[in-house]
């Protein structure tokens, strides 16, 4: 597959410029869990694809809007866990790990826990670590 190919090329370019032990850091929507988000749209995002209907290479248009109404749109493509799992090791990353989120201070005070336990439980993006 193309795609899946094309992101290989972009972890082995990463990895390349990237001197021993150093970090690359990622933030990706972690489509696999998403789908179990009761609503995506109380979080800024858009509902996504069910499970049935999401495939590797699968382009999605992700819109983000700012507190002025402005907007900025971008393709995201799905992949799996295991195939970014695949193209980091095959790179050469030695270590890969991926972290849920965390709740800030100022979230908590601003929109309480109960808003944001659905998005702790079942997160919405993966941050990914992956050390060369």
């Amino acid at each position: 597959m193309l795609l899946r190919e094309q992101l290989l090329a972009m972890c082995r370019n990463i990895y390349a410029n990237l001197k021993e032990g150093g970090r690359f850091l990622t933030v990706n929507g972690n489509f696999d869990e998403s789908g179990k988000c009761i609503n995506t749209q109380q979080y800024g995002l858009p509902k996504l694809p069910d499970a049935e209907s999401r495939y590797e290479g699968m382009p999605r248009t992700v819109t983000f809007t700012d507190k002025q109404g402005r907007t900025t749109d971008f393709t995201v493509y799905y992949f799996s866990q295991k195939t970014y799992r695949w193209a980091f090791k095959t790179a050469g990353f030695r270590e890969i790990r991926w972290h849920g989120p965390k709740l800030s201070p100022e979230g908590l005070s601003e929109f309480g826990q109960e808003f944001w336990q659905n998005a702790l439980e079942h997160p919405i993006d993966w941050y990914i670590e992956c050390i060369r």
